[in-house]
Formats: C-alpha cells, structure tokens, sequence
C-alpha cells in the first residue's frame, strides 16, 4: 500500500513532492495531520515522521517513518489532511558497521546470571499426546475430498 493511501486526494500530490525532495537532498521530514470531523468520525490529529535510508552505496533510496495518531481511530477509515510540514536538511554520512571484536565474556556471578525463583514450583515438561498416537500408526486426516462428478 503507497503511503499516500493514508492521504485525501487534495493533499496527495504535496506529499509526493515532498518525499520525492527528502530523497534528492536527504532531510528529515515531519507533517502535522488532522482528519476532519464528520457524521461517526471522530476528530483526529497526528504526526508523521519520514527520515532517509541509505543503500549500500550510500544513496538515499529508502525511507523508515512513524505515524503518531492522537485520539480515537472510530469505525470507519480516515484520510487525513496535512495542516503543516516541517524539513530540516540531514548532513554527514551514516557510520559504517564496526566489525565484530570477538565474544562477550559474561563476568557476572552465578547468583546473577540465572533469576532465583523462590516460590516457584519445578517446570512440567510438555508431552504431547498427538505425538504419542501417531508414532504406532498413522492417524486418518479431519479433512476428507468429497467430489461430485455428476
């Protein structure tokens, strides 16, 4: 589903431009929403947050977001209308993963490595009992083909 499905038509094109412009110059995106009231429909306001991803060559060509939504969803779908936008330009390159240094050595004492359970009682081993019934023969299938070739 584009994510102009969550947008009314009338603001669809303003959003494509902008997100088209968070990815030529990478920036940090975020609009404020509302949703209009209507007959069984709730007020509703909320935020939308877009930052760039980077590819492995270091262009931006994806996007992770968040949308925030204050008040009641209701019944029924919601378009929302965009009240405002804010872009704030995003500088420097994303660090490059640090490879691994070796293993963690866990130097905490025992007492804390496993939680002592006082109270609790000894864990009962789950045994199914399907298992059981079909390892000395194969049990007939719930589901059967009734076909009619009339």
């Amino acid at each position: 589903m584009p994510i102009t499905a969550l947008f009314d038509p009338t603001v669809r094109d303003a959003v494509s431009e902008a997100i088209l412009d968070l990815f030529a110059n990478p920036s940090k995106l975020e609009l404020n929403l509302s949703a209009n009231r209507r007959f069984g429909r709730i007020p509703m306001r909320a935020r939308m947050l877009l930052l760039p991803m980077s590819d492995a060559k270091g262009h931006a060509s994806r996007l992770v977001g968040c949308l925030d939504i204050i008040g009641g969803l209701g019944k029924t779908p919601r378009r929302f209308q965009m009240d405002n936008m804010r872009s704030c330009a995003v500088h420097g390159d994303a660090p490059f993963a640090i490879a691994g240094l070796g293993t963690f050595e866990n130097t905490r004492p025992d007492s804390l490595r496993e939680p002592n359970y006082g109270f609790a009682e000894a864990p009962t081993p789950f045994l199914s009992h399907r298992n059981q019934s079909l390892q000395g023969k194969a049990k007939a299938s719930g589901l059967r083909l009734v076909v009619s070739n009339d």
